[in-house]
C-alpha cells in the first residue's frame, strides 16, 4: 500500500520544460502557509504508522526547499551528517558549480528536521541509508503535486508551483524583508549577484 512512492511516473519532457519557463514564480507567504496546512490531507488512505512520516517526509521538502532555500538535487543529495542541529546549519557540498556552502535554519526549521530525522526517518532507514530523504529523486515532485492537488485555494492550484517555486518564494520573501541582496545570493549559493537580482524585478513587478 505504500509502494506509490517508489512507483511515481517520471515527469515528462513537456512537464520539466514548462517547470523551466515558471521558473521565476513565486508563492505569497500565505499560499506556503497554505501547503503546510494540507499536510495532514494527504495520504489520508495509508495506515497511521506510515501515514505520519510520508506526511512528514513531504513536510520535509517544504522544510529544505523553502525554509532553506535549497534546490531539488541538493535535497535528494543531503547526508545526515552534513546536517548540523547544534549549530543549526546544513552543508551544502558540491552545489550547483561545485560551490560548497552553509545555509542556516531558523528554530523552527532545525526543530523540524531533526524531528524526523531521529524520530520518523527510523521507519525508512533501510532506504538510501545515511541521507535525509529517502525516496527517489522523482517523488520529490511527485509528493508535491499531490500536496498542491490537495490544498484548498484553486489560485495556488493553477500556478502548478513545482519544488523550486518555494526556492524562488523564500528569496522573494527574504527581500522583502530586508535582507540585502548579497546575503540572499549566499543563501541560495549563487556565483553571482546577477542571478539574485532577478528577484528585484519580481518585487518591482508586484508593486
Amino acid at each position: 500500500h505504500h509502494n506509490g512512492w517508489q512507483d511515481a511516473p517520471l515527469p515528462t519532457g513537456f512537464q520539466v520544460e514548462h517547470s523551466r519557463k515558471k521558473a521565476l514564480q513565486v508563492l505569497s507567504r500565505q499560499e506556503v502557509a497554505c501547503l503546510y496546512n494540507t499536510i495532514d490531507l494527504i495520504y489520508y488512505r495509508f495506515q497511521l504508522s506510515y501515514r505520519t512520516t510520508y506526511q512528514l517526509t513531504t513536510k520535509l521538502i517544504l522544510d529544505l526547499c523553502y525554509g532553506c532555500g535549497l534546490r531539488k538535487r541538493e535535497v535528494y543529495r543531503l547526508r545526515i551528517g552534513d546536517v548540523d542541529f547544534d549549530k543549526r546549519y546544513i552543508h551544502i557540498r558540491q552545489g550547483k558549480n561545485y560551490r560548497d556552502r552553509l545555509v542556516p535554519m531558523t528554530a523552527s526549521v532545525c526543530a523540524s528536521i531533526q524531528t524526523y530525522v531521529y524520530q520518523y526517518r527510523r521507519e525508512l532507514q533501510h532506504k538510501r541509508p545515511g541521507f535525509v530523504y529517502p525516496f527517489h529523486y522523482c517523488v520529490i515532485d511527485s509528493s508535491f503535486r499531490r500536496l498542491v492537488q490537495y490544498c484548498d485555494d484553486s489560485i495556488l492550484q493553477n500556478k502548478a508551483p513545482s519544488p523550486h517555486t518555494l526556492r524562488h518564494s523564500i528569496a522573494t520573501h527574504l527581500l522583502q524583508g530586508g535582507m540585502n541582496i548579497e546575503q540572499i545570493a549566499h543563501f541560495l549559493g549563487h556565483s553571482t549577484l546577477e542571478s539574485t537580482k532577478l528577484y528585484t524585478h519580481i518585487i518591482n513587478e508586484q508593486l
